[in-house]
């Protein structure tokens, strides 16, 4: 698998130009479910994924039974689950925050609005506080003593 910190940014636009190479990616990093498997609302159709050109990625995962047609967003149970935006779009923000671009440029080089930059950084924040605070240990504690350097 590739390292994180091996991409730039001309590399995540090259990923991002190709949507097989975009999808291999997510689900590679395991930012995206793969659902092909047996309906979990009718049980006997199969979920596969399917163009819907009226969502920002065009893509939704449809079960192929024709009397049940279940069918929810690619997005579903991820990172990029609610938002309007495009997965190139979303992965490029993140890829800005990281990397600490001015919210300035980013509103530049993307041409989204003031307001969906700023609430991308800060769901990035709230990300990694809740991961944080999910994996934090505790430090000291009684009969521990924690040295200061």
């Amino acid at each position: 698998m590739e390292r994180h910190s091996a991409i730039n940014f001309e590399k995540l636009c090259d990923i991002c130009r190709v949507e097989s190479r975009l999808f291999d990616f997510l689900y590679s990093h395991k930012l995206l479910i793969d659902f092909t498997e047996k309906c979990e609302h009718c049980e006997s159709g199969t979920v596969r994924l399917v163009t819907d050109n009226h969502r920002p990625d065009n893509y939704i995962w449809r079960c192929d039974n024709r009397n049940c047609r279940d069918q929810h967003t690619i997005c579903k149970y991820s990172f990029f689950s609610g938002s309007k935006l495009s997965l190139e779009q979303i992965l490029k923000i993140v890829y800005f925050w990281a990397h600490k671009y001015p919210q300035e440029l980013v509103i530049h080089e993307t041409k989204l609005s003031n307001h969906t930059v700023i609430d991308f950084y800060n769901f990035c924040r709230e990300v990694c506080s809740v991961v944080i605070e999910k994996q934090s240990q505790q430090i000291g504690g009684p009969g521990k003593v924690v040295a200061n350097g």
